[in-house]
């Protein structure tokens, strides 16, 4: 409504990013998608407003070695190298693999979301697997205890995807 009333370029950057960040979602075929190469050339205005909408991830895709630095400790280092002998498998197979290959791995990954829900959409599959005390809650929120100890939501004190869907349900 705003850029129908009255035409803006910062509005047209969250616009553009908007549907991006929707669409590139279901339709991307590579890690990241579009995200990278929107993110290298918006203005800063559109920049502040997707860190505000995304916050950890898109604040780690941005300054990638910064946060890295920060985060490396023993156990975090620990952590990942379990993950080199299949990134080397990662590696082999994809020299041998066609780009059809590449892609449908890809897509199944678990990186491109196949449906995304609301709260009720996401409380009515919840109720059918029989589940109950369904409630929203927010990313700093969990009746898990020691919940800000997995850092699932919440990494280093900032939130993973403000804009999230965050639901708890008991079985």
């Amino acid at each position: 409504d705003q850029l129908k009333a009255k035409p803006d370029p910062t509005v047209n950057g969250r616009y553009d990013w908007v549907k991006l960040e929707i669409f590139d979602q279901i339709v991307r075929d590579c890690s990241g998608g579009d995200w990278q190469r929107f993110l290298a050339t918006c203005d800063k205005d559109t920049r502040n407003f997707i860190i505000a909408r995304l916050g950890y991830s898109v604040s780690a895709m941005l300054a990638p070695q910064e946060v890295a630095r920060q985060r490396l400790t023993l156990d975090a280092l620990l952590r990942k190298f379990h993950r080199i002998p299949r990134r080397v498998w990662k590696m082999m197979t994809n020299f041998f693999a066609t780009d059809l290959m590449r892609v449908g791995r890809f897509r199944r990954s678990g990186e491109v979301h196949r449906y995304m829900h609301d709260i009720y959409s996401l409380s009515r599959i919840l109720e059918g697997a029989g589940f109950h005390s369904i409630q929203r809650v927010d990313a700093l929120k969990s009746e898990i205890p020691n919940w800000e100890r997995y850092e699932l939501d919440v990494v280093g004190g900032e939130v993973d995807g403000p804009l999230g869907l965050y639901v708890e349900a008991r079985r």
